[in-house]
């Protein structure tokens, strides 16, 4: 699986401050049993909640992944 991602992704504020690349990748990891789309829309409505609805920067998430 190959992930690219714009700062926007990796900016995610949280209580805490942004969110930490292992938080990041837990989620992903988390829907890592679907399909690549269903995985970015997925990691997209998980970060999207966190930061109450309201993504303050640009969103891009590209996923690519083989299937078995």
């Amino acid at each position: 699986m190959i992930i690219l991602m714009s700062d926007g992704v990796t900016e995610c504020r949280t209580e805490e401050g942004f969110i930490e690349k292992e938080s990041l990748l837990e989620l992903i990891k988390k829907y890592i049993h679907l399909n690549a789309q269903e995985i970015v829309n997925s990691v997209y409505k998980e970060l999207e909640k966190l930061q109450h609805f309201q993504l303050r920067d640009d969103f891009t998430l590209i996923i690519l992944k083989r299937n078995v």
